[in-house]
């Protein structure tokens, strides 16, 4: 019973599911927690009726978590388009920004040559292949969820020859939603449901990379801000901006898009490529659920940040630079000035301080 309530809870979706029969013997991890779960099992059931507290298990299952990191871990939802659109970036900027001249070093090379870093079909574990779904209460919404990210610029069509494949067999990922905190959307029927972040179930495609840290390890911890202090009449400002859909700004090389193709196909006319019997969708950014998006958009941020310019707009025509005389003028975001991981902060004295920045 412990087995099934968590596997319906994380992701596997109907009663059905979440009962079937295992397909082969548990990995280590699986292993692990089931050792653990038998232990508290054995526990429960050596404790007398009355020792165990009441519990409405059905609300429980309900509430929203939260990880060991200080994360909230949200259930799975069913997606509709009337509740995804809210949580897009626009149009003009979905799938819009080129991602690879913003990274560097090993990063960019295995965006640019995804061979670096695909695992052989030997290392691949086999139970992470299942075909996920993507989740949405009908066919007819999946296939509108589908159109409106090919809409959006975030998915592309793809051909066969594109998707990759283990022992032959082509590897294909799913689609659900988290809810976005309290925001709602009125739907068609008039009710009021939460907005929902679009998440790609990737598993099966995490399941043959390598994994890309990117800038991850620059990050500065909690333990660099402690000696901060500031003298008479100084102020601290600091500044935060959650970007909405910000993965999905990105685009990535057509060399990735195969690793991330749907297992749910639309109407080959309804995108354009009336040349094919059904039309593939796979995601063409570094979508949520992708095991490297976070290494790899951390680094393209920071890129744009180190990449930055000041300008000042003006009325007057005649106090305008070109571009070029901008880009000599406008000093970019000098590195000394980085908080990261790996460098003290403070680094010497105020003035360093002053002009801090981070990602």
């Amino acid at each position: 019973m412990m087995v099934c309530a968590l596997n319906s809870h994380w992701g596997l979706g109907s009663v059905e599911r979440a009962l079937s029969p295992p397909s082969g013997p548990p990995s280590r991890p699986q292993y692990s927690s089931l050792v653990r779960l038998a232990t508290a099992a054995d526990a429960i059931c050596e404790m007398h009726p009355g020792e165990l507290p009441e519990c409405d298990w059905r609300a429980e299952m309900k509430h929203t978590r939260v990880s060991y990191e200080g994360e909230e871990v949200s259930v799975a939802e069913a997606l509709t388009v009337e509740q995804v659109i809210p949580g897009l970036p626009p149009k003009a900027i979905a799938g819009s920004i080129d991602i690879v001249p913003l990274l560097d070093g090993h990063t960019r090379e295995c965006i640019l040559k995804p061979s670096l870093m695909r695992l052989s079909d030997d290392e691949v574990d086999r139970t992470a292949l299942k075909r996920p779904s993507v989740r949405a209460p009908s066919v007819e919404e999946k296939d509108a969820l589908m159109i409106t990210l090919w809409e959006y610029n975030i998915c592309g069509v793809v051909d066969d020859a594109e998707v990759w494949k283990v022992d032959g067999f082509d590897v294909e990922n799913g689609m659900f939603g988290v809810k976005r905190s309290v925001d709602q959307v009125t739907c068609r029927d008039g009710k009021k449901r939460s907005q929902l972040r679009t998440i790609m179930h990737m598993v099966p495609s995490n399941s043959l990379q390598e994994v890309i840290l990117g800038d991850i390890n620059m990050l500065p911890h909690e333990g660099q801000w402690n000696s901060l202090h500031l003298t008479a009449f100084e102020i601290l400002s600091m500044s935060l901006r959650d970007r909405k859909a910000y993965f999905y700004a990105f685009y990535l090389p057509r060399v990735w898009w195969g690793a991330f193709t749907s297992c749910h196909r639309v109407n080959r006319g309804q995108v354009g490529r009336p040349d094919l019997d059904e039309a593939r969708l796979a995601s063409r950014c570094p979508a949520m659920g992708w095991k490297l998006a976070v290494g790899v958009t951390q680094m393209a941020h920071r890129g744009m940040l180190r990449r930055a310019r000041e300008t000042r707009p003006s009325t007057d025509t005649s106090l305008l630079y070109s571009p070029e005389e901008m880009r000599a003028k406008s000093p970019t975001l000098e590195p000394r000035f980085e908080i990261r991981r790996d460098r003290a902060f403070p680094v010497t004295d105020n003035d360093d301080e002053k002009s801090a920045w981070l990602i």
